[in-house]
């Protein structure tokens, strides 16, 4: 089971490595990775939440551009971090 753990941890700290080389930011107070990028001439800022038990479930997506909620597919609304992106289909997210 230690074997497991350990695999676990590696597998998010890589998670959390590629984040920051990418130009992502962690904030402390949200338990959040940002970004601030540029799409369709706007400034958004996008958000990344690592789950406690990455890799076995999937990151969160999350943008802050309220006036994307029916207007693209798969943007849900959130009341933690702004809309949520939803890219997979909920059977999609059990761990083999």
């Amino acid at each position: 089971m230690q074997e497991v753990d350990n695999c676990l941890i590696q597998e998010k700290q890589k998670a959390v490595e590629y984040l920051k080389a990418n130009g992502f930011c962690f904030n402390t107070i949200k338990g959040l990775y940002w970004k601030k990028l540029k799409f369709n001439g706007k400034t958004i800022y996008f958000r990344v939440v690592l789950p406690q038990k990455f890799p076995l479930e999937y990151p969160k997506f999350y943008v802050d551009q309220k006036d994307w909620y029916l207007k693209y597919p798969h943007i849900e609304k959130s009341k933690e971090y702004g809309l949520n992106i939803c890219y997979v289909d909920k059977e999609d997210k059990v761990a083999i």
